[in-house]
């Protein structure tokens, strides 16, 4: 994955926990708005000391901003980002929820025993 893939991936991430606007992120990370919208869609060409900027400010070290993920990590972090959803949907809509994902989990422990 190129690094303007992964550095948006993190930028992403950072962006989605810790809710903020596009506007909020730049000033949180010393960055202009413009460039924050570019290198949040991927594209851009950042400076090796901006690189190192991005990513104390994201909270990751260098090697995780510009490498590609460890296996696994976007599932988990899809997993992560649907449980953080479902605290926000309705007792009854929740439930509901809950219950397909267990029933997904059971399928998928069924599928890894046979």
């Amino acid at each position: 994955m190129p690094i303007n893939d992964n550095l948006a991936r993190v930028m992403r991430r950072f962006k989605r926990k810790e809710r903020l606007s596009v506007q909020a992120l730049s000033e949180r990370l010393g960055i202009t708005k413009s460039s924050a919208q570019i290198y949040l869609k991927g594209e851009g060409n950042p400076r090796a000391d901006t690189l190192e900027l991005l990513a104390e400010g994201c909270g990751v070290s260098m090697m995780e901003l510009v490498s590609d993920p460890l296996p696994g990590g976007e599932q988990a972090e899809t997993v992560a980002q649907a449980a953080w959803m479902l605290g926000g949907l309705p007792p009854e809509r929740r439930e509901a929820c809950v219950r397909h994902l267990l029933a997904m989990a059971a399928i998928f422990a069924e599928n890894q025993d046979g």
